[in-house]
């Protein structure tokens, strides 16, 4: 079989068109694979903000419940501190009692 000039100008003519295609497919495949990556790379931002403030919210509180123990504790202090007086006054008002309750003489030595 003998190829002629029209052979080749019809075989260049495929071949061009073989390769726009290709270029066509490749350009269409690239867009997609960028649209996804936008789309992902969006995904991962919106989650990462989302995580972001989650964990703001959590420290928040976490540290709104410190706060609140905090002060707890303190008031539980000053009420045990309070008490602690309270009963130290009541005790020394006890003792003061029983020791003019008692005879003067059980305070002096014993003679041997």
């Amino acid at each position: 079989m003998t190829t002629n000039a029209d052979d080749v100008w019809r075989l260049l003519a495929e071949l061009i068109e073989a390769q726009k295609e290709t270029e066509r497919v490749i350009k269409e495949e690239s867009q997609e694979t960028e649209r996804r990556f936008r789309e992902q790379s969006e995904e991962s931002d919106r989650r990462f903000e989302e995580t972001k403030q989650l964990l703001q919210r959590q420290s928040e509180e976490s540290d709104r419940r410190f706060e609140e123990t905090k002060q707890l504790l303190q008031r539980q202090s000053e009420e045990s501190d309070s008490r602690s007086e309270t009963l130290g006054e009541r005790r020394s008002e006890t003792l003061g009692e029983r020791r003019s309750e008692m005879p003067c003489d059980q305070f002096k030595p014993r003679s041997q």
